[in-house]
Parts: C-alpha cells; structure tokens; sequence
C-alpha cells in the first residue's frame, strides 16, 4: 500500500489531473480485476493484531459486540492472548477470494478507481526487490493502492507531531486517551485508488499474429489479487477491531526511516503470493486471453485464415457465383482441417478443447456448404429428335449421372448411369413413337421428372 497516499485530497487531486495514455488503460485493469475476480480462488489468511487494554475494552462492550458479530462468517479461529503491557494479541483467520473481497468493499461503500502511472516503472533494480524496500514514488511491480480515510489524522486531533508506537497510549493523558479512542471510532476506510504503471504491456485488443507479454499478465493478475485482497483486509479489520492504534501506526502513517515497511495484512498474504508466483500456469490462458508461444499463434492464424475464406465463400453465394463459392468452400474446408491440426498441437490453453469442437463443427458445415455449391452448379435437360431417338445433356454434375427412362405404363425400359461431370447420352433409336419418362436421381435435387414425345 502506498502510505504517503492517505490524505484527504489524494482522491480528489488523482480525479482532477488529466488522463495520462500509456501503453496499458485504466479499462484494461478493470478488466483484468473483473478476471482475477472470476478465475482465483479463496485462501484463509491468518493475521495477528495487537489491541492495546484500552481498546480491549471498547470491543467487550455491547454495542461493539453487536457490530463484530457482522463479521463472524468472515473471521474465524480467533485466539486472544494477554500481553506483558497490558494488551491483547488478537490472532485471526479470515478466509478471502478476490470476488468476495470485492463485494466487501462495494457492501462497505468503499469507492474503488483505476489510474496508470507514467511515473513509475513495472521492474525495479533487483537490490530494491530482494531488499524489500518500499518506495511510494516506485513501487514493487510499480503496482500500488492510495486509500483514503475519514476522519482527521490522530496526530491533528491531540495535536502532536508523532505517536509512539509500543506500547500504544503510553505517554498520552486521559484526555489524550479518550480523544485518540474517539478520533479512531470515526475513521472508516472510505476510498482505494488501485495504480499501476504505464509500462505493463497488456492490451484490450490482440491482432491474431501477435503474442502477449506472458510475464506483464502473471505480475499484474498477481499485482491486482494482491492490491484487492489488501485492501479488503484492511477494512475488515479496522471495522471489526474499531480500528486500533497500532493498525493506525501500521498502515496510515510514513515510512520508517529505512523506507521499509510491511502493513500486517501483507505479512498474512506472502506465502499465498509466492505459492500464485511459483504457478504461473493457473494464471495465463483465460478466456480472453492472446497467444503467448508460436504454438497459439499458429493455431489462431490457421483459425483466422478458415474464417476468412468462409467469409469469401459466403460473399460468392450473396452474389450468385456458385462456382466461385464453391471453390471457396473447399479451400474453407481444407483450412479448417489446418486449423484443427494447428489446435491440437497446442497443449496450455484451457480454451483447446473447446476451440477444437468447435473447429470441427465448422469443418463440417464447409463441407455440407460446398456439398451444396455443387449441385446449384449442376444441371440437365432432355429433347427428341426427328430421327426417333431423345437427347439427355447434362453439365456440372458432382457425382455419376444417372437416370431411368420409363414408357406411359411405368415399365423401365433403361437405366443409365454416366461418369460426372458434362455428357451427352443419346436412347430411343428404333423404340414406338409415344411418351416417355426421364427419372433423374441426385443426393442434393429433388427427384426430376420429365416427359418426352418420340414421334
């Protein structure tokens, strides 16, 4: 958490500055928490609080009862220990996933925004990393939340410069004690500003060739689950516990003068953070999500190419040209078959299975669209000559021509059967003038019947 952030103008000064456009928007973050949301599951985080006797106090009584019982379906395990000044070390499990962190905060009323920073930088020197160092104007991952409170600060309302940490409200008159006591009940967690830096390159849209930063997806999916979480265990706590002096001390005020500092609710969440690190895989290859090897690439271009040959081969038919739709089916066909290959030879995407039954779907509507281009093609017609003897033409025909030809009593006096394509057949020499049937068969015409007259 950015610390030097809380103040009461923070939120109004980051509404009021102009949008700074970087390579990453603050759409696409929203997107990407919605995803984290969506896909990440719970965890129980276990927390240790230090609540001095005087607060200890206020939480046994009735009315503060009544309001931690709010949160009992979130806290659980909960284990008080007396300390040797006097406190109580409150240790907590709450159990957490990003979805249910946000709808705490939305329950809470607590306001949540997006803003990129242009100032920062997505990889810090890695002495700073391995250090742990925090620094406000370059944050680890460059990815951070300024929250902003209610309520004044408690060092404006005893009006002192500094509080002493340990033990907490030693020093203080009574006066002071209650003041504090009073100042904490009215400060809420009211609003979190979640800021990445410009440099993370992820994007709303991909062209088909092009691959995706798998590395900026994995630390800003890690970076946001982090930044939610955080920010949702801060406000548990501080409504559950009234706020404690030395969560005050722990998360609202500066650095330290080493420029080092761990609020208690990040220490809660290093192991899960590291455990989400250690396994990229569930973190890539969301729905949505672009290529990220050759192999996706190859797989989405085969894809692109079928679909756009389809589209070709629809364009033909709008148009009349059933010669041409037809070849634009085939090569539809013989793309799509490129494409099912393409899909199997890819083995992370979670999408695979689905894209393949999918393929093959479109391969064979290509091939019943082809089927049909074939037989609009196709055509045949009969005549009789002077000579006694009947004409049968055909052209385009996709498979063998055949026919039967009847007399007026029904009786098949031929049948023919032709090699596709276009062909002449020549019958009826030396048969009695009178009326025949020509019966055509074909997989995709209706039955054709005509009749003739020799005479």
């Amino acid at each position: 958490m950015d610390s030097k952030s809380v103040n009461k103008g923070f939120i109004k000064a980051v509404r009021e500055s102009p949008l700074r456009t970087g390579k990453i928007t603050p759409e696409v973050v929203t997107d990407q928490l919605n995803k984290v949301c969506q896909r990440v599951g719970s965890y129980t985080f276990n927390l240790k609080i230090f609540v001095a006797k005087e607060e200890e106090e206020r939480l046994q009584a009735e009315p503060m009862k009544t309001k931690r019982r709010a949160f009992s379906k979130l806290i659980s395990c909960e284990k008080i220990t007396p300390t040797g000044s006097g406190g109580f070390n409150h240790t907590i499990d709450v159990m957490l996933s990003p979805f249910d962190a946000f709808n705490i905060l939305k329950a809470g009323n607590v306001e949540l925004s997006y803003r990129i920073r242009n100032d920062w930088v997505k990889n810090r020197s890695k002495e700073a990393d391995s250090k742990k160092i925090i620094d406000p104007q370059n944050p680890i991952m460059g990815i951070s939340t300024g929250l902003h409170f209610s309520g004044p600060t408690i060092e404006e309302s005893i009006d002192r410069e500094k509080i002493i940490d340990i033990p907490p409200y030693d020093g203080m008159s009574n006066m002071e004690k209650t003041k504090v006591l009073e100042t904490l009940m009215e400060k809420h967690l009211r609003s979190a500003v979640i800021q990445v830096s410009h440099e993370y390159e992820v994007f709303d849209r991909y062209a088909q060739d092009q691959k995706g930063n798998a590395d900026d997806f994995v630390k800003l999916r890690i970076g946001l689950w982090h930044e939610i979480i955080e920010t949702a265990l801060i406000f548990i706590v501080t409504e559950a516990f009234c706020f404690p002096l030395s969560i005050y001390n722990d998360i609202c005020k500066d650095l330290d003068s080493q420029g080092s500092k761990s609020t208690f609710a990040h220490l809660g969440m290093e192991t899960f953070q590291k455990n989400l690190a250690s396994n990229r895989s569930i973190l890539l290859y969301w729905a949505g999500d672009p290529a990220f090897d050759v192999l996706d690439v190859s797989a989405y271009l085969a894809e692109a190419e079928a679909v756009r040959l389809e589209e070709l081969a629809l364009l033909e038919e709008r148009q009349g040209s059933w010669a041409g739709a037809r070849e634009r089916w085939k090569e539809a066909e013989e793309a799509w078959k490129k494409a099912i290959e393409a899909w199997r030879a890819v083995t992370q995407r979670p999408d695979r299975d689905q894209r393949l039954e999918a393929g093959r779907k479109r391969l064979a509507e290509a091939r019943e669209k082809y089927d049909i281009a074939r037989w609009m093609l196709a055509s045949w017609d009969v005549s009789a000559s002077s000579a006694g003897e009947i004409t049968i033409r055909y052209s385009s025909w996709p498979v063998r021509f055949q026919a039967r030809i009847a007399d007026v009593k029904g009786k098949c006096l031929a049948t023919l059967d032709k090699p596709g394509g276009a062909g002449v057949i020549i019958w009826g020499k030396g048969q009695p003038q009178g009326l025949y049937f020509i019966k055509v068969d074909g997989d995709r015409i209706e039955p054709g019947i005509r009749k003739i007259v020799l005479y």
